[in-house]
């Protein structure tokens, strides 16, 4: 059976053309951030070179396997203060997104910062009514 043969209905097509939409969307997000992480590696080294730091084959090729967007923005933030290319490399944190424990404060420990005002509406300063 040829599958090139078999009719699409409406519903199949839509599916179709939406997953297909979907893929692109994926592609286009997967190529520009790798776009950009290019771009940040070349900076880096760009940065390196203009300082006088030269680095070793094994730091180029550290750099050259670096994807994480956070890892290199660290690195490319620590060659402005670095005075060896050892010290443009260390260990960065992944960020995370805050979460909020049960008893209201988020992770960093601080409370929330909404308050109650006491009142039930209204315009500011007037109570409701």
């Amino acid at each position: 059976m040829d599958v090139n043969q078999i009719k699409e209905t409406k519903g199949s097509r839509a599916l179709r053309l939406i997953l297909e939409q979907r893929g692109r969307e994926i592609g286009f997000a997967e190529g520009r951030e790798e776009g950009l992480a290019e771009g940040m590696r070349m900076a880096l080294l760009w940065m390196l070179a203009a300082k006088g730091l030269a680095p070793t084959e094994k730091e180029r090729e550290q750099i050259a396997e670096m994807e994480e967007l956070y890892r290199l923005q660290a690195c490319i933030t620590r060659v402005v203060r670095a005075v060896k290319v050892a010290e443009v490399f260390g260990t960065v944190a992944e960020p995370s997104r805050p979460s909020r424990a049960a008893n209201g404060t988020k992770a960093s420990g601080h409370k929330s910062a909404r308050k109650s005002s006491g009142r039930t509406g209204g315009i500011a300063g007037k109570p409701a009514g």
